[in-house]
């Protein structure tokens, strides 16, 4: 009796440590719309450097120029799948994973084990004879296409997001998903960037992340953000920008604008650097007026063909020192007669075509050629593109930044005569 006691205790032991070990797997649903199609689980194993290349020559705007990449493997896989077609796979894999499914239709997709990153932005192993943006573009959105519907985000611990959902035009966040475990991620550059998806991210816990760039780029995400703790992020460049596909495979008719809109007043920036192109060809008009950027250093492209028109007059921008094509051809038409441009060296478009008013160029010529309490400098040679109009009550304050200070500035034009 006491042996049979013992056999059962030691099976619920088992039992019980077995479940400790087999966590809340990671749920996907995937499509196929052909009989015989395959669909391709992209991991982050090796790095076509090449090809990663030819893509970022196009990005460097927003991500800066690409490190040297290896083709090491920087990260660790030892997962299994259940394709959820009744078939038998017993492999751990080790990177990517392929299957075909012989029938069309939608699969629940499962992982378990130790699965640290998804990787649809361009994500693929073999070595494909391409040539081209187009071919490489295009086989991006085929993989990244079939992916429906994050079920279950589990339990399972993500060590990067960096472009983890790009290109997933099809993609569903299911209510009853639950969040994401983020603690170990400080990388979610990219990780919708040109993606058509709904979800709730409302309640992630972004605290550990350090760089946004692109991480809605070109995606039709406008949900609530109101409440993510950004306060160690250092990088937002091209965070809420639109930089189509059409215009990285050659077509600049671009008019649609990122539609995000959300309130993101209250988001902690003091640790953000580089703001390049952050709201670049977007929708977004919300109150930033209280945001502390005294640590960006580059926002140019910020506001490069956006709707914007708040009030930032107010921003501490003392340590910027790129404001090129900052509110090209805007919509922006504020006061900027306070800001302290004294570190700013690049200003090469910043109001070309723009719609700001004569009055407030007026006010910024006025402000920026004067030395005020706590500015240090007011900057020499610098090449500065205007808003169209000027009048009379800034024509001398344009004349001492070109005289004294050997700014050159053109495309301006005084709308009024006899300036006394």
């Amino acid at each position: 009796m006491k042996n049979i006691f013992l056999t059962l205790l030691t099976a619920l032991f088992a039992g019980f440590v077995q479940a400790q070990d087999d966590p809340n797997p990671f749920i996907t649903t995937w499509e196929t719309t052909e009989d015989n199609e395959a669909i391709v689980i992209p991991t982050f194993i090796k790095r076509l450097t090449e090809i990663e290349k030819k893509m970022n020559e196009n990005y460097e705007n927003v991500y800066g120029k690409p490190k040297k990449k290896t083709n090491s493997n920087e990260e660790t896989y030892s997962y299994t799948v259940d394709w959820g077609d009744g078939s038998t796979d017993s492999t751990t894999y080790t990177g990517d994973a392929v299957h075909t499914y012989t029938k069309a239709g939608t699969y629940t997709v499962t992982f378990s084990g130790t699965f640290p990153r998804i990787y649809f932005n361009y994500g693929w192993n073999q070595k494909p004879n391409i040539d081209s943006s187009e071919q490489i573009m295009s086989k991006a959105i085929a993989i990244a296409a079939k992916i429906r519907t994050i079920k279950q985000w589990g339990d399972n611990r993500w060590t990067s997001m960096g472009g983890a959902f790009a290109f997933c035009e099809n993609l569903t966040i299911a209510d009853e998903a639950g969040v994401p475990n983020l603690s170990d991620v400080t990388d979610m550059s990219g990780m919708f960037s040109s993606s058509s998806f709904t979800g709730d991210l409302s309640k992630w816990d972004v605290s550990s992340v350090t760089n946004m760039a692109g991480m809605f780029q070109s995606s039709s995400f406008s949900g609530d953000l109101s409440k993510w703790d950004v306060s160690s992020v250092t990088n937002m460049a091209g965070m809420f920008q639109n930089f189509s596909l059409g215009r990285f495979l050659g077509d600049e008719n671009l008019s649609d604008k990122n539609p995000f809109t959300g309130d993101i007043s209250k988001w902690d920036v003091s640790n953000v650097t580089n703001m390049n192109g952050m709201f670049s060809r977007s929708s977004f008009n919300g109150d930033i007026s209280k945001w502390d950027v005294s640590g960006v250093t580059d926002m140019s492209y910020m506001f490069n063909k956006s709707s914007f028109t708040g009030d930032i007059n107010k921003w501490d921008i003392s340590n910027v020192t790129d404001m090129r094509s900052m509110f090209n051809k805007s919509s922006f038409n504020g006061d900027l007669s306070k800001w302290d441009i004294s570190n700013v060296k690049k200003m090469k478009n910043m109001f070309k075509n723009s719609s700001m008013s004569a009055e407030n160029y007026d006010a910024l010529l006025i402000g920026w050629s004067t030395l005020d309490e706590g500015e240090t400098q007011i900057p020499k040679k610098i090449n500065f593109d205007p808003p169209a109009r000027y009048s009379c009550a800034g024509a001398a304050a344009r004349e001492k930044l070109t005289g004294t200070y050997r700014w050159r500035i053109k495309g301006d034009k005084l709308v009024e005569k006899n300036c006394k």
